[in-house]
């Protein structure tokens, strides 16, 4: 997590490589890396968390509306159950 707010604060973030072998291994684990974070400090790596940094902000606005629809249904349900 303090990957992805490092990123959403215009930083490139880097994870430093070591209990995984490679990206693939670690985002398998992590799947909020896959935006705006490199998997060590390869060019490519840097490239990558710098050019899909915006799309980490789209990612976690999409999962922070999925659970307020989730609170919003806990509500609904709630109601219906004990004030119906």
């Amino acid at each position: 997590m303090y990957s992805q707010f490092a990123a959403i604060c215009s930083c490139t973030s880097v994870v430093v490589p070591a209990m995984f072998t490679s990206r693939k291994e670690w985002s398998s684990q992590h799947p909020n890396g896959r935006f705006g974070i490199a998997y060590g400090t390869h060019p490519a790596e840097l490239d990558h968390a710098r050019t899909t940094r915006h799309l980490l902000l789209e990612d976690m606005r999409h999962k922070e509306e999925e659970s307020l629809e989730t609170v919003r249904s806990f509500v609904e349900l709630t109601k219906k159950r004990f004030w119906s």
